[in-house]
Formats: C-alpha cells, structure tokens, sequence
C-alpha cells in the first residue's frame, strides 16, 4: 500500500505561531514540532516524575540532550518549566479574575514577557558554555528567572 505524506507531515515549524502565541508552553509546541511530537508522546508520559513541573523538566532535560551536549542547552531548557509554572500561577490568579478588557490587557503583556524569555533563553544557545551564559544572564540581573519566581509567588499568595 502506498503511504501518503503531507505537508505537516514534515512541517517543523510555525512561524506564526511562534511568535503570535501567548504562552511559552504553546510557543514550545510550534517550533521543531516533529521533535516536540516526539518528545510530548514518548518522553513526558514516561516520566518517573508525575508532578507536572517535573515531568516537564524531564522532558526538558532530554531534549538539551537531544541538541548536545553543550551546558547552554541545559541551562535554557531547564528555564522552560520555570516559565510555564509561573506562566499557570499567573493565569490561574490573576488573569481568570479578570474581565474581558483586563484579560486581553494580561495577554499582551504575557506575549511580551514570553518573547523576552526567548530572547534571555536563546542566549544558551548562542553562547553554548555555561560559564558564558550565566555571566550574560547575571549582567541582566537574571531578569527572567526573576520575574518568574515573583510571578509564581505571586500566584500562590493570591490563590490563598
């Protein structure tokens, strides 16, 4: 039997998307889709983890393995759980409160803070060394890593 192939078939990434998304979660899942694919159906459900933060981070840590083994890869990839839970933290207390105007206003400003840590984890790939992309993220004060922990504190303040 012939087997048929379409476009997303192969499709790797959504430009798009990538960009346009709100969430760092749903950025992930737009670029290097076929990996991600993978990574979603074979890696996270078999995490000896099942804490979601953990199961993330496994994942995580196996695709900086797939990349390389340079210690930027790890370094950023492991970043990626930090942004989402405060990402869920964040969503969970302060933008379902919200109306619709004040959840719009939430969105933009998400979409802002996650292409920012894009642009602070992307540093780890450029760089490559951990010596190097920790130096250029203390020169910014660890800004993203920052701002996530606020915004999980955040979150667990205000759900309580």
């Amino acid at each position: 039997t012939a087997v048929e192939y379409d476009f997303k078939t192969i499709q790797n990434i959504d430009c798009y998307n990538t960009d346009f998304c709100v969430k760092v979660r749903h950025g992930m899942r737009y670029w290097n889709m076929t990996v991600q694919w993978w990574l979603h159906h074979y890696i996270y459900p078999n995490a000896p983890f099942r804490a979601y933060a953990l199961r993330a981070g496994w994942t995580m840590l196996i695709s900086a393995y797939w990349h390389g083994l340079h210690a930027g890869y790890y370094l950023s990839f492991l970043t990626i759980p930090l942004c989402i839970a405060a990402e869920s933290a964040m969503e969970a207390s302060v933008r379902a409160r919200l109306g619709p105007k004040g959840q719009n206003i939430f969105d933009w400003i998400h979409w802002f803070l996650k292409m920012r840590a894009y642009d602070y984890m992307c540093m780890g790939f450029v760089l490559l060394k951990a010596s190097d992309t920790i130096y250029y993220w203390s020169s910014i004060y660890f800004v993203i890593h920052i701002i996530a922990v606020v915004c999980i504190g955040v979150g667990q303040v205000m759900k309580g």
